[in-house]
């Protein structure tokens, strides 16, 4: 059943995906082809936030705040798979690969890469704040909806 707080959850968290992908982008190497890179990272926002934590928005406060700073942890998690992932893809087919082993440890190896770029306090700093009131604003909303 679709709920006013999953709405908002996604909706949050879709936009502070936006946004903390835009933090990213200076980062990133110099001529890095961005394409959907924008749009990716708002659906997988959307999506954590719409199944993880509008699905627990009616908790306490306290917990929400948790929940909060978990989604945006999850939104990191799962993007640097995504992109990990495109960046393997990317690469067997230009056949770089001798095996799937070897694309795979790759893949890790792009991933913690792209871990490393982004862990940073001018990245991280904004995701896990707006996490944390992503929570309450949920919180807040499950409360004036129930």
């Amino acid at each position: 059943m679709v709920t006013f707080p999953q709405l908002i959850a996604a909706v949050w968290f879709g936009a502070l995906a936006w946004i903390c992908a835009g933090l990213v982008v200076p980062l990133l190497p110099e001529g890095t082809a961005l394409g959907y890179y924008y749009y990716i990272n708002a659906i997988i926002g959307v999506i954590m936030g719409w199944r993880f934590m509008g699905r627990r928005a009616f908790d306490q406060l306290s917990q929400q705040i948790g929940y909060g700073i978990t989604t945006s942890l999850l939104f990191v998690f799962w993007a640097l798979i995504a992109f990990g992932g495109y960046e393997m893809y990317r690469r067997s087919i230009r056949m770089r690969y001798d095996g799937p082993v070897e694309a795979l440890v790759d893949m890790v190896g792009q991933i913690k890469d792209y871990a490393i770029l982004i862990a940073t306090p001018s990245v991280m700093g904004p995701l896990i704040i707006g996490g944390a009131i992503g929570g309450v604003v949920v919180w807040y909303t499950s409360k004036r909806t129930s």
